[in-house]
């Protein structure tokens, strides 16, 4: 047994780490399907407030030789909801989703 009075205890590291956030949900707020060279936003919702997010943290699932670009992300005043702007979708196929591939 271990008695202590009014002692800190041992450091331990694992008390303090923190998980980063996540991207808790992505949500299309554009009507599915989006008119040919008509922009389609997606609003994407973390976990808390990050910071850095940009286009390239994205990237878009196309079918059938669609092709589109994200053309911005942009957060609100809370920085844990952030919306994405698609442009210049053309070609036969259309826009599925949108996938985070990095956060930093």
């Amino acid at each position: 047994m271990r008695v202590t009075t009014n002692a800190v205890p041992d450091y331990d590291p694992r008390w303090y780490v923190n998980p980063p956030p996540v991207a808790v949900a992505i949500t299309r707020l554009s009507p599915d399907p989006a008119p040919a060279g008509g922009a389609v936003q997606f609003q994407v919702t973390f976990s808390e407030p990050v910071t850095g997010v940009g286009p390239a943290d994205f990237a878009l699932a196309l079918t059938g030789g669609a092709s589109a670009t994200i053309a911005s992300v942009t957060a609100d005043a809370t920085g844990a909801v952030y919306t994405a702007t698609v442009h210049g979708l053309a070609g036969s196929g259309k826009i599925d989703g949108l996938d985070l591939v990095v956060l930093r």
